[in-house]
Order: C-alpha cells, then sequence, then structure tokens
C-alpha cells in the first residue's frame, strides 16, 4: 500500500496532475503522454498489484465465440505487438510466463507472441476464457474477480480438448483460499465443484476422469451458476 501511495504521487508529479486528481484521471494522463511518444499502454491491476503493459503495435482482428451455455459472442481482439514492457508477472518471471491476455468492456487484449493464433490454447485458454469475462461484464456488472475467474475457468474445462490435461494440471498446481489471489481462489472452487458432480474423492483425480465426464460436468456447473445469478438460457 506505501508502495502504491508513492507511486501515483510520483505519476501525478511527472504528469502535472493537482494531488486531488482521481487515479482513473491520472491513468488518462499517462497514457496520453505515452501516446505522444508513440508508445501503446494499458495500465490497471493485475491481481493486487499495479501493472503497465507497454508496446509499439496493436493489430484488431474480430472472433466469433460460442460459449458453452450458448451465449454468443463476436469480439474484438486487440493484438499487442513490439512489447516494451509486458507487466509485472512476466518481469518477475525474467521475461518467462506471465501476463497474456486480459478482457475490457471494448474487446480482448492479447500479448500476440505469447500464443501461436492457430491452436487451442489461443482459442480456448484466451479467447473463449476472455470471452467470458467479457459477455459477464455486460450481463453480469459489478460481478468479482473471483467469481469473473471461476466462471471463466469452467469455459475452459468445458470446451477444452487437447489442452484439458494441461489446464487441469494447471488448476491442481495452483489452488488457494485468498480472494486477493482470484486464479488460484477460483482454481480450487472449480476442482471442487466438479469433483462432486462426478463424485471423486479428490479434487485431484479429475487429471485422470474421462475428458466427456468432465467437459459435461463443467457446462453443467456454468449453466447452474447461470441460474442461480438470474441469468435467462442463451436462445438458439
Amino acid at each position: 500500500a506505501a508502495a502504491e501511495t508513492a507511486l501515483f504521487a510520483d505519476l501525478r508529479r511527472l504528469t502535472g496532475q493537482p494531488a486531488q486528481a482521481t487515479r482513473d484521471a491520472l491513468q488518462d494522463a499517462v497514457s496520453a503522454r505515452l501516446a505522444a511518444l508513440g508508445l501503446h499502454s494499458r495500465l490497471g491491476r493485475t491481481a493486487e498489484l499495479y501493472d503497465l503493459m507497454l508496446y509499439f503495435r496493436e493489430d484488431e482482428r474480430r472472433y466469433p465465440v460460442l460459449l458453452p451455455d450458448g451465449q454468443r459472442e463476436s469480439v474484438r481482439v486487440f493484438l499487442m505487438r513490439d512489447m516494451v514492457s509486458g507487466g509485472w508477472a512476466r518481469h518477475l518471471n525474467c521475461g518467462g510466463p506471465g501476463t497474456g491476455g486480459f478482457a475490457t468492456d471494448e474487446g480482448l487484449y492479447a500479448v500476440a507472441d505469447a500464443y501461436d493464433l492457430d491452436d487451442e490454447a489461443f482459442r480456448i485458454n484466451f479467447l473463449a476464457h476472455e470471452s467470458q469475462h467479457y459477455a459477464d461484464y455486460k450481463r453480469l456488472p459489478g460481478l468479482q474477480g473471483p467469481e469473473l475467474e471461476y466462471r471463466a475457468k469452467l469455459v475452459e474445462l468445458a470446451l477444452a480438448e487437447q489442452t484439458l490435461a494441461k489446464t487441469l494440471r494447471a488448476f491442481v498446481a495452483n489452488q488457494g483460499d485468498e480472494r486477493a489471489n482470484p486464479h488460484a481462489w477460483a482454481n480450487r472452487r472449480v476442482l471442487a465443484a466438479l469433483a462432486q458432480r462426478l463424485k471423486l474423492a479428490q479434487p485431484e483425480r479429475l487429471v485422470d476422469a474421462a475428458a466427456d465426464e468432465v467437459r459435461a460436468a463443467a457446462r453443467a456447473a456454468l449453466v447452474q451458476d447461470n441460474a442461480e445469478r438470474g441469468l435467462a438460457p442463451a436462445g438458439p
């Protein structure tokens, strides 16, 4: 918290913003200064920390997405290229794994060199996952990060084929009970929900379960969550 306060004090000084400037106004000022230098930027939180994605080029594509509950989306995907800063997670991993993308109200942002745009990892782990966020921002405004991640991770498991086992192992390896870490929190809840549906003694046994059963359980869990949140079933 102290470092965050110091950061925003420095940014106010560097951009000439008054002390009472809101953080949204300050981030707009920072983005404008970077744009004047020919740089694209995305600012905001990744987990509990403020982040900076900084890059030179941005390509836009549109993708149709059919979510497992029948919801259809046509999403804009902004491919971030020629990265200068890939965010704090990639920095902590010395240039290794980090933020691959995220959803906003206007569309999805993806670090282009983090994916093969033709393989399942991009279509499911990024495109379908983030499209669920995009849909939920519209249908469930105010839904918090842990619940958003729970729903999006169900989507991954409901649709994954070649990547299903790898995705399950990743969920098993990263579980937690702190809502400040939405991904780990959601992983634990997803695994527990599916294990209960499939009557498995341990959630870790999902890795050995039949793929069709895992996908069906994930889809059913998402439909149940929709109903509990008052969402009407999607039309044909």
